[in-house]
């Protein structure tokens, strides 16, 4: 094993002094220093395997990669139970609730109008467009990117229930258009 020495003085202030030694033998002490801080830190042999920084900082990024990929999948709904974090909708309050909140612009029954565009379309399959998009549209409003209608403002008054009665609702006439 190897040792370093470092020696730090008013006069310098870093000055790095190695000295390696043979495995099984002493280091010599440092010389004296007036006012300086001795370190000794330990530096590998030839024969020592090391694993270089540019590796132990991909190790690094990656673990904290999977750590907070980790975090979105608890935060956003991962495998497991409802990916979304909703509650189980009820369709048919979905369906009175569809009416009176959102048919105006999408349709009596999902198709469009003029004013938004239709839900019963493949761009909102679950796969495409899941669950949690529907609260998150709710909640903070959607500026236009597949359709070319005006953004949709945040709907007010609906609780996270009421959203997921309608979700449920607007699944159902998905499915059975056979969008899937």
């Amino acid at each position: 094993m190897s040792s370093a020495v470092v020696i730090s003085t008013p006069f310098h202030p870093v000055r790095r002094a190695y000295r390696r030694c043979r495995p099984g033998r002493r280091p010599r002490a440092p010389y004296p220093s007036p006012g300086g801080v001795v370190y000794s830190v330990h530096l590998p042999n030839r024969d020592e395997e090391t694993t270089p920084v540019s590796r132990r900082n991909l190790l690094g990024i990656v673990a904290a990669t999977i750590g907070l990929a980790g975090l979105v999948a608890v935060a956003f709904g991962g495998p497991g139970g409802d990916p979304d974090g909703l509650p189980t909708g009820d369709a048919d309050r979905g369906r009175v609730l569809f009416e009176q909140r959102c048919a105006a612009c999408h349709g009596a029954e999902g198709g469009g109008t003029a004013q938004g565009p239709p839900l019963v379309h493949p761009f909102y399959r679950p796969d495409h467009h899941a669950d949690g998009a529907f609260l998150l549209a709710v909640r903070r409003g959607v500026t236009p990117h597949h359709w070319d209608f005006g953004p949709m403002p945040p709907i007010p008054n609906l609780s996270d229930q009421d959203v997921a009665d309608v979700t449920r609702y607007v699944r159902d006439l998905q499915e059975a258009a056979g969008i899937r």
